[in-house]
C-alpha cells in the first residue's frame, strides 16, 4: 500500500497548494491579480474540484492494483483466496473472451483453462479490467468495488463525500473517506 499512501500524500499537497491559492484570491490579496478574478476562481474551484475526484480514483484503482500485485507476487492460487477474490477472477478470465461473436468452442476453451489454473494452483493474476471501472467513479461505485472485494471500511458519514465534492463544491470531508479507505485495504 506504500505506492497508494504516496500517491496520496503527493496529491494532497498539491489539492492543499492549490486551496491556499484559492484562499488568496478570494480573500483579494494584491499580489494574485488576474484579468478577473472572480472569473479565474470560479475556474479555480472547478478544476479543484476536478482534482480532488482525481485523488480518490487514482488512490482507489492503486490500492486495488497492490492487492491484485501482491496477490501474484505471493503465488496465490484459487483455493487460498476468499469467495470474493475467486468471483472477481472467474468473471475476469471469461470477460477476456467474452463478446457478441464469440463462439462457443472460445468459451469451452476458457473453461478448460479455468479449471487447469484451478486444479495446478496457478497464481491469481488480475489487471485493473478486472476492476469493472468505465467511466467516474463515485461514492456508490467506490462501495462497490470495495464490497466486492470484501474490504471492510468506516465512513465519517454515510458515505455521502465523494458526492459532495462532485455536487456541491468545496469539502475536505473527502480525506476522511480516503482514508478510510486506504487504512482498510
Amino acid at each position: 500500500m506504500q505506492n497508494t499512501l504516496s500517491i496520496f500524500a503527493e496529491r494532497k499537497q498539491e489539492i492543499e497548494f492549490y486551496f491556499s491559492v484559492m484562499v488568496e484570491i478570494d480573500n483579494g490579496n494584491p499580489d494574485i491579480q488576474t484579468v478577473d478574478n472572480t472569473r479565474f476562481y470560479k475556474i479555480m474551484k472547478s478544476n479543484f474540484l476536478l482534482m480532488l475526484y482525481n485523488l480518490v480514483e487514482a488512490c482507489i484503482v492503486s490500492g486495488m492494483m497492490e492487492i491484485y500485485e501482491d496477490l501474484k507476487n505471493n503465488n496465490c492460487s484459487y483455493n487460498q483466496v476468499i469467495r470474493e477474490i475467486q468471483d472477481i477472477w472467474s468473471k475476469y478470465k471469461i470477460n477476456e473472451i467474452y463478446g457478441p461473436v464469440t463462439e462457443r468452442v472460445a468459451y469451452e476453451n476458457r473453461v478448460q483453462e479455468i479449471i487447469r489454473d484451478i486444479t495446478t494452483n496457478a497464481p491469481i493474476i488480475l489487471s485493473k479490467d478486472a476492476l469493472g471501472i468505465s467511466g467516474n467513479l463515485n461514492a456508490k461505485r467506490i462501495k462497490n468495488i470495495c464490497d466486492n472485494h470484501r474490504i471492510r471500511y468506516r465512513l465519517a458519514t454515510l458515505g455521502e463525500s465523494l458526492e459532495r465534492v462532485k455536487g456541491s463544491g468545496i469539502a475536505w470531508h473527502m480525506e476522511m473517506f480516503l482514508l478510510a479507505i486506504v487504512q482498510e485495504i
